[in-house]
């Protein structure tokens, strides 16, 4: 069974993202380790070669059998290496059951590493919920990934953070963090985007 991919634009209109989302179907029952296996390194690896620095979400049936949740049989796919080098796991697991459970535990969500910062971690009781449905033998697997736009603050962290190396004497300036205007915006971050009240 081939996987499904889906470009969605997200996110409010001031904040518009495309993200991928990957829906699949993998082998099922035990002994068949070694096909979702393939399966999973063949997908991985095309979407590192196809979309390396996409927003991913890989979500759907893994039929874990032989050794379900997070830390069992996904974790021997290479889901979680940094295969790119930037320090981060290449996925994470946003949802589904962490640890191999007696009961139904094959539905997961994968998300890529550029979608850390919008996943909004939720308690497992609500990212599992078994259902006493006669329609599905899968129960719901649930996460949140939030698109709002970065508040002023975080706006202001990531300029430091690209900015400050560049030049690191407007940072050392005594005034660049302060609050003259009791606002809650550091005073720095409104000289540099020109809505300071004092220019």
């Amino acid at each position: 069974r081939l996987p499904f991919l889906v470009t969605l634009e997200v996110g409010p209109s001031s904040n518009r993202q495309q993200i991928h989302l990957i829906n699949l179907h993998l082998k099922c029952c035990r002994n068949n380790d070694d096909r979702r296996l393939a399966s999973m390194s063949l997908l991985v690896d095309t979407l590192r070669s196809a979309y390396a620095d996409d927003p991913l979400v890989i979500l759907g049936d893994f039929n874990v059998a032989d050794s379900g949740g997070a830390t069992g049989e996904i974790a021997t796919w290479g889901v979680y290496q940094d295969d790119d080098g930037d320090g981060l796991p290449d996925f994470s697991h946003a949802a589904g059951a962490v640890y191999n459970q007696s009961w139904n535990d094959i539905d997961h969500i994968l998300i890529s590493n550029e979608l850390v910062d919008n996943w909004e971690s939720i308690p497992a009781a609500q990212r599992n919920t078994s259902s006493n449905s006669t329609v599905s033998d899968h129960d719901f697997v649930l996460t949140k990934l939030d698109f709002s736009p970065p508040s002023l603050a975080e706006q202001y962290n990531n300029w430091i953070q690209s900015h400050g190396s560049a030049n690191p004497t407007i940072l050392n300036h005594p005034d660049f963090g302060d609050d003259f205007d009791g606002d809650g915006i550091p005073s720095g971050l409104e000289f540099l985007t020109g809505s300071s009240p004092l220019m």
